[in-house]
């Protein structure tokens, strides 16, 4: 009795299971997947904007303008800087005496050393140069 009881009960969780299907989305940051995930894309999409500068369309979030440049954040993470050469906004914002460097990924880190700007995974200033195990291909320089 309790084998057909314990069958009749994974039948009924199975069967209603099945009709609770999760929604994905996949973007920059990954894919991501759950009940709530179409709500809160959809969310998302209210708060981003757009500048215009030099005739180009720029859209994300938070957009910072000047008489120099103008960009936007893809991410709430994302900060920005802003100088006489433009403005960038990425990861991991650095800047020092004239040059300023944002990474395209969370997991990059950048460094500024003696005129020369990079980002990646562990990097360093070695002879003479800046070396990263990887380069951030995207990043980000105002010089």
């Amino acid at each position: 009795m309790r084998f057909v009881f314990l069958f009749i009960f994974s039948f009924i969780l199975i069967s209603f299971s099945s009709f609770a299907a999760d929604v994905c989305i996949k973007n920059s940051e990954g894919i991501f997947c759950g009940e709530r995930i179409q709500e809160e894309s959809n969310k998302s999409n209210i708060y981003n904007e757009c500048v215009e500068f030099n005739d180009k369309r720029i859209c994300g979030k938070s957009c910072v303008k000047s008489l120099w440049g103008a960009d936007c954040k893809q991410s709430k993470y994302e900060s920005c800087i802003s100088n006489f050469n433009g403005v960038i906004c990425g990861y991991d914002c650095k800047e020092h005496f004239g040059i300023a460097v944002c990474a395209s990924k969370p997991q990059y880190r950048c460094i500024i050393k003696f005129k020369m700007a990079s980002c990646g995974i562990k990097c360093r200033y070695k002879f003479g140069g800046i070396q990263c195990e990887e380069d951030d291909k995207n990043l980000k320089v105002l010089r």
